[in-house]
């Protein structure tokens, strides 16, 4: 049967494409936002769970991050890092926007939906408010 051998091939197609979407990950990182370290095996979990600041991005998806508690500089995987979300009326950066259109803006957390997961920002630029970010588009911005 043709139909047989055409469901295999699109199973086929679509784990294929899953794994394709999966390397090709959105980078998100971005210089001067605060983020948490999530990887455990670095120096025997001693960074984990600390936040830090991410100084600069090198490849897309590896930031230098400058822990926040210890001072030290560490070059982590973005699939290693969590965004962070500030209280309500933190300065946030736009990471990721449906087609990309605030992404790199600064703005304030307008509210936080803890049940969705998400947030409004209202931007800076121009006062437009942002609703429903996951808390994965978006970051703090660290204050210096």
């Amino acid at each position: 049967h043709p139909s047989v051998k055409q469901a295999s091939t699109t199973a086929t197609e679509e784990e294929k494409e899953e794994k394709e979407e999966e390397q090709q990950e959105v980078a998100w990182l971005a210089k001067g936002i605060v983020v948490k370290i999530l990887c455990k095996e670095l120096a025997d979990g001693k960074y984990y769970r600390h936040k830090g600041v991410v100084e600069d991005v090198e490849d897309e998806y590896v930031g230098v991050v400058k822990d926040l508690i210890t001072g030290d500089t560490l070059r982590l995987d973005q699939a290693q890092l969590e965004t962070v979300i500030p209280a309500v009326g933190g300065t946030v950066v736009v990471l990721q926007s449906a087609g990309g259109e605030y992404n790199g803006q600064r703005g304030k957390l307008e509210s936080i939906d803890t049940e969705h997961f998400c947030a409004s920002v209202r931007l800076m630029t121009s006062n437009q408010v942002v609703l429903q970010l996951e808390y994965s588009q978006f970051s703090k911005l660290h204050q210096s």
